[in-house]
């Protein structure tokens, strides 16, 4: 142990840096492409202080912006077909994702909206030229909910739903001030490799929303890609291999449901692979699917969901990631436990 502590950075008290986040608003990334590597956190702050984009040069904070809302994922990308290829930051924050290059604010990217129904649009006018009342809207947009789900409305139709009969006219009217748009927050992102499997070849970037449309867009012009539908809440993405080539993209749901999305695919309804509890953590380690679960389980699939083998802890499982350690052509597998890391 004597002889490894060298390798090792003793990190200082987490109280001292207040840092407020979670596993998926963390990351590495090479800013200057010279091997001098900075760690990047999305911030959720506190009561005494919001919410920030922090990157760290060893223990000094080099980059503090503040940032709008809660971010749910951060993740480092190359977009530019030079050597050395520069890192660049992707930071979903509710329905955008916020670009940095060199360290610097270079893009707002706004996810595109989604089709409105066309009974809800039309009830919507109907109130704004006063022919329904709030009674009668609510009427119409219940029967919408039951047929289509509340997935398919709009945010201001959900906001409409969700008020009090007591509250319901004071609700209409807040309503009537916000825009009728049906778009959702983004839930994780990653990132797969367009048509080269180099490390620093052009990347695209993956992301999923609340409300089960998986996206790949362009890191160069910004512009969607695809999209595919699946019926689920996606909590985490893993991409494998190439977007102009072939490609899989395995989605994770709260529902502790696994999809394959395949390449040319508009929707996937049906899991490749259910768990038995909640999945708390989805990574590729070599060619196998590595899912780990709140039951104290860690399995291990091939790439058609096929169970190859399972492993039970003794302890509660905090989080997984992948050990890469390429002098050595090391992959390994790290588990997160309650007190110690394996």
């Amino acid at each position: 142990m004597n002889e490894c502590s060298s390798c090792w950075v003793q990190t200082p008290n987490t109280a001292n840096l207040r840092l407020n986040t979670i596993q998926s608003c963390v990351c590495l990334a090479d800013f200057h492409a010279n091997g001098d590597y900075k760690l990047a956190i999305g911030d959720f702050g506190t009561e005494k202080y919001g919410i920030r984009l922090k990157i760290f040069k060893g223990f000094q904070v080099i980059v503090d912006n503040s940032l709008n809302d809660l971010p749910s994922a951060l993740i480092s990308f190359n977009s530019e077909n030079v050597k050395p290829n520069p890192s660049s930051l992707a930071l979903a924050c509710d329905t955008t994702i916020l670009i940095y290059k060199n360290l610097k604010p270079f893009y707002k990217f706004a996810i595109p909206s989604l089709e409105i129904n066309k009974d809800e649009a039309e009830a919507w006018r109907q109130v704004e030229a006063g022919l329904i009342n709030a009674a009668q809207l609510h009427t119409v947009l219940m029967e919408l909910l039951h047929k289509l789900g509340i997935m398919e409305l709009t945010t201001r139709s959900q906001k409409f739903l969700s008020s009090k009969e007591t509250d319901r006219e004071k609700t209409l009217e807040q309503c009537l001030n916000s825009e009728l748009i049906h778009q959702s927050t983004i839930t994780c992102m990653t990132t797969m490799k367009r048509s080269s499997s180099e490390v620093t070849a052009i990347d695209c970037i993956v992301y999923a929303t609340e409300y089960g449309y998986v996206y790949c867009i362009d890191t160069q012009a910004f512009t969607v890609l695809s999209k595919c539908k699946i019926p689920g809440v996606p909590v985490f993405l893993h991409a494998a291999g190439l977007y102009d080539v072939d490609y899989r993209i395995f989605v994770s749901t709260r529902d502790a449901e696994i999809f394959k999305i395949k390449r040319d695919m508009k929707s996937v309804s049906d899991p490749i692979i259910t768990m038995t509890a909640d999945i708390i953590g989805m990574i590729r380690v070599g060619k196998q699917l590595v899912v780990a679960c709140t039951d104290k389980t860690i399995s291990f699939f091939a790439a058609n969901g096929k169970c190859q083998n399972k492993i039970k802890l003794n302890e509660t499982i905090r989080s997984i990631d992948t050990l890469i350690y390429e002098p050595r052509q090391y992959i390994a597998l790290l588990v997160a436990l309650e007190r110690e890391v394996i």
